[in-house]
């Protein structure tokens, strides 16, 4: 994984651990406009290490999604956008480098 690459995936930790604390965050939007991981790999999900795990663009089949039905499905739950919002952390946290 490149430096950029890197970066833009530590960032996207960030934005996700804020909203797996934070039951406004939780709810609040996500999408590739505030994602630092699709600014940084475009529309088509170009170098995204998400697409290069998964074969998927745009987070299909990942927690993403999860966190997304949450919202609908659990009628604005903040806490269990929060669980969702963890569970794409710990995915996130997944595609890290292994330290040598």
């Amino acid at each position: 994984m490149d430096k950029k690459t890197l970066m833009a995936l530590r960032e996207s930790i960030k934005k996700w651990e804020r909203k797996a604390s934070n039951p406004k965050s939780a709810l609040s939007a996500a999408n590739r406009d505030n994602c630092p991981l699709c600014k940084l790999c475009g529309k088509d999900c170009l170098g995204c290490p998400i697409k290069k795990l998964t074969g998927r663009k745009h987070c299909v089949d990942t927690p993403y999604d999860d966190w997304s039905s949450s919202l609908y499905f659990g009628h604005g739950d903040p806490h269990l956008a929060m669980l969702m919002a963890q569970h794409e952390v710990d995915f996130l946290k997944s595609l890290l480098p292994r330290s040598k």
